[in-house]
């Protein structure tokens, strides 16, 4: 969408000197949307236009140059602890369900370790702990058979994903089979839980993992703390900005967290040649 759709009315004499692409929003099975963060020789604006249950929502925040007293940003990594908590949850329950339907065979130790080990060899490999002259040996045996002919029609990161896959289900109930079905931690089976929710960590952090998360807070002068404030994601400690929606850094974002203060700082301080400076350089 081009950011003058979702811009607001300039006023009398008003130019925008720059626009960045701030934040992306990703819903579901929709292309993400844009929220730009655009710079006039009088304002500080960010905007976007969206849909939720089919309706159209735009968002403008604003606020004036001469009033910016202050602009925090976070770019970083961003942990959902209560994702984490849900997905702990149903893997939980899903694998209480299966092992009561399911044959114990397909629940059972040697199933899940054999399911474990393709992706646990594909990291060795990735990680060149396993030298790759091991690997195309294998590859050399098999040419000419049916697997190597079924194996080169997609790339590694293909069978990595299938792997990837096996593994969580392997992995899932090696860890309830540990806790469950054997005695090693005997009374202390509340050590075995917290080992359970270990493994499920790991099974988040495979599947879901930290995602991307931009923020920022723009302060004002004569409102304290009120201003312009795009939040990054739930759950991260380190981030300033606080609790939040999900908001992915777009592809300005970096540029954001180096140049807004000095272009602001240019403006307030330099007036024109300040505009002038920020509007010619690329």
């Amino acid at each position: 969408m081009d950011p003058s759709q979702t811009f607001a009315t300039l006023s009398e004499n008003e130019r925008i000197i720059r626009t960045y692409k701030c934040t992306s929003l990703r819903p579901w099975f929709k292309k993400p949307y844009i929220g730009y963060l655009s710079i006039t020789n009088k304002r500080l604006v960010y905007h976007s236009v969206g849909k939720t249950n089919g309706s159209d929502n735009a968002i403008i925040s604003e606020i004036p140059l001469e009033d910016v007293s202050g602009i925090n940003t976070f770019i970083g990594n961003s942990f959902h602890l209560l994702l984490f908590i849900v997905a702990s949850v149903l893997l939980f329950l899903a694998s209480s369900l299966l092992r009561e339907i399911l044959p114990r065979f397909l629940t059972g130790w040697v199933l899940s370790i054999f399911l474990m080990l393709p992706y646990l060899i594909g990291l060795l490999f990735e990680k060149q702990i396993i030298n790759e002259e091991i690997g195309k040996n294998i590859l050399n045996n098999i040419k000419g058979t049916a697997l190597h002919s079924q194996l080169s029609k997609k790339d590694s990161a293909f069978y990595m994903n299938i792997f990837k896959y096996l593994f969580v289900y392997g992995f899932s109930f090696f860890a309830w089979n540990l806790i469950f079905e054997t005695f090693l931690f005997g009374q202390w089976r509340f050590l075995g839980f917290i080992l359970l929710l270990g493994a499920y960590y790991l099974l988040y952090m495979l599947l879901i993992g930290h995602s991307r998360a931009f923020g920022l807070q723009v302060s004002s002068k004569t409102a304290g703390k009120a201003g312009i404030l795009i939040r990054g994601t739930v759950g991260n400690k380190n981030n300033p900005i606080g609790k939040t929606i999900n908001a992915e850094p777009a592809e300005d974002a970096e540029n954001i967290a180096r140049e807004l203060g000095a272009l602001i700082l240019d403006i307030q301080q330099m007036g024109d040649l300040g505009i002038e400076k920020w509007t010619q350089r690329e």
